[in-house]
C-alpha cells in the first residue's frame, strides 16, 4: 500500500481592519454655519472684557460677533470700535487692530496692527477707509486732550491735530463722524465728573 503523510499545520494570521479614529481639527473660522446679518441700523460695540457686539435695533437684542473674528486675538483691544462698510478698527493701549469685513451676512478676517505714536485716550472714529479719528490724552495740568486725525493709507499713519477740548474734558466715549462733515464727542469734565 501507498501511504501518504499529509501534516495540517494552522497559522494564526493577524487581520488587519480599517479603524476611524476621531482626530478633532482646530479651525477658526466661526462653528456656526450661519453668519449673523447685520443691517444699516444695527450698533456696533466692544465690551470692556474685548468681546464686540452687534445691537439690533429693529429686534431690540444683542448678538455676540466676536467668534466671527478670525485671525488673532481681540483682547485687550476695548477702548473703542467704528468702522466702515470694510473695515472695523478696534483701539488697544497705542495700537489700533484693522479688520477687513463683510456686513451680511457678518465675517471680519484680521488685516493689520496700526501703531499710534501718541498716547490715545479712549474713543474712535472713522470718516473713510483710511482715514480715523482718535483722541490724544493728557492728564497734565493746562495742556489739554486733542482730536487728532490719523492717516493710515500707509504703513506708518501720520496725524494731524483737528482741534483740543475744552481745559479738564476728555473723551470718555464715542467720537463720530456726520454726514454735515461735524465730529460728534462724548466727554467728561476731570475736576467735576460731569
Amino acid at each position: 500500500t501507498h501511504t501518504h503523510k499529509y501534516t495540517h499545520t494552522h497559522t494564526n494570521t493577524p487581520t488587519v481592519t480599517k479603524t476611524n479614529t476621531n482626530t478633532p481639527t482646530v479651525t477658526k473660522t466661526p462653528t456656526s454655519t450661519k453668519f449673523p446679518e447685520i443691517n444699516n441700523c444695527d450698533v456696533l460695540y466692544v465690551t470692556t472684557d474685548s468681546q464686540v457686539f452687534v445691537y439690533k435695533v429693529q429686534t431690540n437684542t444683542y448678538l455676540n460677533l466676536t467668534p466671527f473674528f478670525q485671525g488673532e486675538s481681540i483682547d485687550g483691544y476695548n477702548f473703542d470700535i467704528a468702522h466702515t462698510e470694510n473695515f472695523i478698527w478696534l483701539m488697544g493701549q497705542g495700537i489700533i487692530q484693522e479688520w477687513n469685513i463683510q456686513i451680511s451676512p457678518f465675517f471680519a478676517e484680521f488685516s493689520r496692527y496700526i501703531t499710534i505714536t501718541d498716547t490715545n485716550g479712549d474713543g474712535l472714529g472713522v470718516i473713510n477707509d483710511t482715514t480715523l479719528l482718535i483722541s490724544r490724552y493728557s492728564d497734565v495740568e493746562n495742556i489739554p486732550n486733542q482730536i487728532i486725525q490719523l492717516d493710515i493709507s500707509t504703513t506708518t499713519p501720520s496725524s494731524t491735530i483737528l482741534f483740543f477740548l475744552p481745559q479738564n474734558r476728555f473723551v470718555i466715549g464715542d467720537i463720530s463722524y456726520n454726514s454735515q462733515n461735524k465730529i460728534l464727542i462724548l466727554t467728561q469734565d476731570i475736576v467735576t465728573g460731569k
